[in-house]
């Protein structure tokens, strides 16, 4: 009986009368979308497995690309906070020209540096000479190799090991953000953050950076008695994609990160 309404139902003129017929005309999806004939509509166990499958392989290939731009995304997102921050923290000090740093290696004018640092940020743990690994955790350094000392080896490989900073050559401490904070060497201005603190990778280029003072001609200089510095900016103004004593995890876009 249900089959036989489902048919007069589509059908373009309908042979029957009454109201029966006429409710069955009003919903006829109600019924045909049941049953077609004597056979209900239904999926294959084959043709559920096939889809699973495509979408599995879909999945596979879409998702780590998405959690890897998702992550530079926080990696990029954090680099250009740091860089905001340090900038901030010293823009009185430039204002009134209290920094004393008159040349590129001035132990003194470091120090004076890093404690601007610490005064315009809320610091939620200091570590001195010799504790830096209570706030800066092991892993990745700059320098190394041609940097300090050990050069290359006897195949002509730069020897990366022992950068900076080191256990008993750093002070830092960790913002209240859970920034870790650090100086390279006790020498020369470079500021380092790692903007995920212990979290990891713990490597130049993704979660640590380094910044320098700039100069008023916007770069680098050996002497800050001609031309003080006015800013921080990246030590490396660009990008690298070869390992280096700055970059040994390659790629590190020093410079498209923080400008594009």
């Amino acid at each position: 009986m249900l089959n036989q309404l489902c048919i007069q139902a589509h059908s373009s003129s309908l042979r029957c009368g009454g109201s029966l017929c006429k409710v069955q005309h009003d919903k006829p999806a109600r019924f045909c979308k049941v049953r077609h004939g004597s056979r209900a509509f239904a999926f294959t166990l084959a043709e559920v497995l096939i889809t699973l499958t495509i979408i599995g392989v879909i999945a596979a290939i879409t998702i780590p690309n998405l959690m890897k731009n998702y992550q530079t995304h926080i990696f990029k997102t954090a680099y250009k906070q740091a860089y905001s921050d340090i900038n901030q923290a010293f823009a009185q000090a430039f204002k009134d020209g209290e920094l004393i740093r008159r040349q590129l290696n001035q132990a003194d004018a470091t120090i004076q540096e890093f404690d601007i640092l610490k005064q315009n940020l809320k610091v939620s743990k200091e570590c001195t000479w010799g504790a830096l690994y209570s706030c800066w955790a092991q892993g990745d350094t700059i320098c190394g190799g041609t940097c300090a000392g050990e050069g290359y080896d006897e195949n002509g490989q730069e020897i990366f090991a022992d950068g900076a900073p080191r256990k008993n050559g750093s002070k830092s401490f960790i913002d209240s953000s859970g920034r870790s904070w650090a100086l390279a060497n006790q020498q020369q201005a470079f500021m380092l953050v790692d903007t995920n603190g212990f979290k990891g990778p713990n490597k130049f280029g993704q979660d640590r950076f380094m910044f320098y003072p700039y100069s008023a001609k916007n770069a680098i200089t050996s002497d800050y008695k001609t031309n003080p510095p006015v800013r921080y900016g990246p030590y490396r103004n660009y990008n690298i994609t070869i390992k280096n004593a700055f970059c040994k995890f390659p790629p590190c876009y020093y410079y498209d990160w923080l400008y594009k």
